[in-house]
């Protein structure tokens, strides 16, 4: 649990917030690149690459979930942590 105080202590929650603006840019990014759509007769090559664009857009949402979790577990347990003392 001292674990868990230092890397707070030291930046951790400011780490963790800075890569969440960083893959939110990143989504916002990607989303401004699908926004257009396609029109019937696109090439299978744009539904593709449109389709690649997706799923890293999705891949950044579940790594952004996963360091959500993380920064609430680890404000809970230290929350936990320095109520006990």
């Amino acid at each position: 649990m001292d674990e868990l105080g230092n890397f707070l202590k030291k930046d951790g929650a400011d780490l963790l917030m800075k890569a969440l603006q960083s893959l939110f840019s990143l989504r916002t990014l990607l989303m401004k690149g699908l926004e257009s759509g396609l029109r019937n007769d696109s090439p299978d090559a744009a539904i593709a690459m449109r389709q690649k664009w997706r799923l890293c857009e999705i891949g950044l949402e579940d790594y952004s979930f996963v360091l959500l979790s993380s920064l609430s577990v680890w404000g809970n347990a230290l929350w936990i942590f320095c109520s006990d003392r």
